[in-house]
């Protein structure tokens, strides 16, 4: 193999001397598994090279790093940057140092008030094989060339009807240059916007010559919750020039009355599709700090929005690593069963961005899990789960927060007026129509004894996308025994938040816990056994986060995930009491890799220190076989 790490920007032509490397390389037996790999910055692109076609490819736009503005961090970056370190002996030394630090100054983004110095240096890399020179003619059979393949869409505007005349002739002359035109229409101006939606004189037009613009498009619901509204404001404020903006299109409706898998497209639960634009001038294009500072905040306000969208648009990524994520959630509940279609037509990947699915799909848990988070009114279940959420997406697992009562209030509000703006977003406002909604809600539970599994189902299958649901909202008593039997394929927890009644009192705003206007204050203390109790009495995330950490997190542990495969349901039979599941826990030992899966997760799941454990005691005949194994691993370390 031959390396170019970022060695080729004094080379040219820089083909002849891929070409040089590739005969040396060549030589060397064998030489089908010889590679050329030339590194070099992403949008310095290898643009001379003369027929070479690149085995494969791949960027790292990412690459950054941020020091402080201070002559000793500069000190020392500035060598390691320049490849060697003067000498302190050098009289010339101090004034070197002086001019490399300037140097870094002029050339770094200014962060914190001018204290931080932001350096990036994204990366790509191609790759070349010793069929390089010989692959181009093989493709250029297969693919036609020699034509431009692409459509035009021409729109002129004019105020009197003379112009018109003149649009008429223009219209003729464009004919004449790229052919007949396909269809021509003459508009008003409400009929010029609803003719092209994204036709905009923003910042002198797009296409006007005058700036580039990068773009990605996530789905939104609830655009004025609190959550999304603040890092919408967030994104704005941070944006890194003004022509940068977010574009809210409303396209609820209609939208949702396909359903989600009688099309590809399957993202249909949502209201509005926010495209977040990064816009810089034209005369910036290429590896510089505008452009790169717009396409890096068109991302980062993309991840901050991923984990509230219904999903992303797919027709904008590419290649870019940074769409992955994004590539993830662009075919919602369809993703798996149009992966399988990607792998059966296209095993090679060929289609690798034109349709965003990897050829195998995104790595799923073995059971999905569903959370039913429940409590009294007032504990902060609707403040733990959002916590909680952001604790599984900072895994990397996907998750949803859904709230079952949402539906009612949907029906209420139609059946009574309320605004349900309020209802979903403002507590006091939900406090004050809670009697009423309770009323109404047994109402319709007494006429439609279904109601509660079929909310559930509904959301259920909603978010069949996602590894992780979380569920509030849920008044049922013991509903994981409630439910669970409604979705025998997912893992069904309930956790009961639990806060002192002051506290509940509180959070509802209610100053007076003694107040007789404040409603019944019954016990937080559950009649029944849910799966985990939190208490939520402390203010603030700390408590909640470590929960998630400690106890749910476990729940989702790809190891846990296969080991509970591993345990198999015994069929019942005479002797098994009715109502009760059996399960062949002994049977792990019994499979590969069991037994020391099951020592290993037991070592590193016990809370306490195993240096304070003397001996390890088994329960019964079966008990010997891991405590035996764990008392060896144990004993080990």
């Amino acid at each position: 193999m031959v390396l170019f790490c970022h060695s080729m920007y004094g080379m040219s032509p820089k083909h002849r001397f891929i070409k040089q490397a590739l005969s040396m390389v060549i030589s060397q037996p064998p030489p089908q598994e010889s590679l050329v790999i030339v590194f070099h910055r992403a949008n310095d692109a290898l643009h001379d090279l003369d027929g070479l076609v690149c085995h494969r490819t791949a960027t790292f736009p990412t690459g950054a790093i941020r020091i402080p503005n201070t002559n000793a961090a500069l000190g020392t970056f500035a060598p390691f940057i320049a490849g060697f370190a003067p000498q302190s002996t050098d009289p010339d030394t101090p004034a070197t140092l002086t001019s490399w630090r300037k140097t870094c100054r002029a050339l770094a983004r200014h962060e914190a008030a001018g204290h931080t110095l932001l350096f990036t240096a994204p990366s790509a890399m191609a790759a070349f094989t010793p069929h390089a020179s010989t692959a181009l003619p093989i493709l250029l059979a297969q693919v036609p060339s020699g034509e431009m393949r692409l459509g035009v869409t021409m729109f002129e505007s004019s105020t009197t009807e003379g112009d018109v005349i003149a649009t008429l002739a223009s219209s003729t002359l464009a004919s004449a240059l790229w052919g007949p035109e396909v269809s021509c229409k003459t508009v008003d101006s409400v009929g010029l916007f609803d003719a092209e939606m994204y036709m905009s004189g923003m910042h002198g037009g797009h296409g006007g010559g005058k700036t580039s613009s990068f773009k990605r498009c996530l789905f939104l619901s609830r655009i004025g919750s609190a959550a999304i509204a603040s890092r919408l404001r967030l994104a704005i404020s941070t944006r890194p020039s003004p022509l940068c903006y977010l574009h809210l299109l409303q396209g609820g409706g209609a939208i949702s009355d396909v359903a989600p898998n009688a099309t590809a497209f399957g993202c249909r639960d949502w209201d509005f599709a926010c495209v977040i634009t990064g816009v810089w001038p034209r005369d910036q294009d290429g590896d510089t700090e505008a452009a790169r500072a717009a396409v890096q905040w068109v991302y980062t306000v993309a991840r901050d929005l991923l984990m509230y969208s219904s999903g992303a648009y797919g027709a904008d990524l590419g290649p870019d690593p940074r769409d992955a994520v994004l590539a993830a959630r662009a075919f919602g509940p369809n993703a798996s069963r149009l992966a399988r279609l990607k792998r059966r037509l296209d095993p090679q990947n060929v289609l690798a961005y034109a349709c965003p699915l990897l050829p195998q799909a995104p790595a799923a848990m073995e059971q999905k899990l569903v959370i039913l988070v429940t409590g009294e009114s007032g504990a902060g279940k609707d403040y733990c789960a959002d916590v909680w959420l952001s604790a599984f997406v900072d895994q990397g697992i996907t998750a949803r927060v859904v709230s079952i009562s949402d539906a009612v209030k949907r029906e209420y509000a139609a059946a009574t007026g309320a605004d349900l703006g309020r209802l979903l977003e403002n507590r006091a406002y939900k406090e004050h129509h809670r009697p009423a909604l309770t009323a109404f809600y047994q109402e319709q539970a007494r006429q439609r004894p279904q109601l509660p599994e079929e909310h559930f189902l509904d959301i259920v299958h909603a978010a069949d996308d996602v590894d992780v649901l979380l569920v509030t909202g849920m008044r049922d008593e013991a509903p994981v025994a409630a439910y669970s039997h409604l979705v025998p394929d997912r893992r069904l927890l309930e956790v009961y938040v639990r806060a002192d009644a002051q506290t509940r009192l509180a959070r509802r705003g209610y100053s007076d816990s003694n107040n007789t206007s404040t409603p019944s204050n019954p016990p937080s203390t559950p009649t029944h056994a849910p799966t985990l109790i939190f208490a939520n009495d402390a203010a603030g995330a700390v408590a909640a986060t470590a929960f998630a950490s400690h106890r749910l997190l476990p729940f989702a542990h790809a190891d846990l995930q296969r080991l509970a495969a591993m345990v198999r349901a015994v069929p019942p039979d005479h002797l098994h009491a009715p109502g009760i599941a059996f399960r062949h826990v002994l049977g792990i030992a019994q499979q590969a890799g069991g037994l020391a899966l099951a020592t290993s997760l037991l070592q590193t799941h016990f809370a306490g220190a195993w240096s304070d454990v003397d001996a390890i005691v088994c329960c019964e005949a079966g008990g010997w076989v891991y405590a035996a194994a764990l008392a060896l691993r144990v004993d080990s370390i």
